[in-house]
């Protein structure tokens, strides 16, 4: 079982349309109502767009190898964690998310915990074929450099590193 490393990576995710304008204004009204979680009312949710099977939430608590073998036969993963890190990127939902409806594009801001959610992003593209999708991610940690991507029917388009200047000692 992979490690959490308790590192905030703080996310900028925009949406952008490539299609006519009416078929871009629908799907992004849709896209804001799809990955909206009415629950806590946070306008973006990993959850809404790829839930966690019932297994993995029923034996979060349990350990040993019946649980880990009836919940890979039923869903695939042994453990909620490995689900959310393979299918999310992230152990845990968007935190502290804020949205911008900037007209030509939508902009969210939010922070995840332990990664990025670079596979939950190329996955939920696939249903927006007439939305491109940049997200920029900032590990706060400095474990990696700072990266942009372009993603677009579950294709990553492209993908610039940004290297962080380092303080010089003396």
């Amino acid at each position: 079982m992979s490690v959490v490393n308790n590192d905030w990576t703080y996310c900028t995710l925009c949406a952008y349309g490539h299609d006519s304008d009416q078929v871009i204004i629908s799907e992004m009204e849709r896209l804001v109502q799809e990955l909206q979680d009415p629950d806590d009312n946070s306008p973006l949710s990993f959850f809404q767009h790829l839930p966690i099977p019932a297994c993995l939430i029923e034996t979060c608590y349990k350990i040993g190898d019946d649980v880990e073998y009836h919940n890979t036969e039923e869903c695939g993963y042994p453990y909620l964690h490995y689900y959310t890190k393979k299918c999310w990127g992230t152990p845990f939902d968007a935190d502290t998310v804020m949205i911008t409806d900037h007209g030509e594009y939508i902009e969210y801001e939010f922070r995840v915990l332990d990664g990025h959610p670079l596979p939950w992003l190329k996955e939920m593209s696939i249903e927006f074929p007439s939305l491109f999708f940049e997200i920029e991610c900032e590990n706060e940690m400095e474990l990696w450099d700072s990266f942009t991507t372009t993603v677009m029917n579950g294709d990553e388009i492209d993908t610039y590193y940004h290297k962080k200047q380092r303080k010089k000692n003396g």
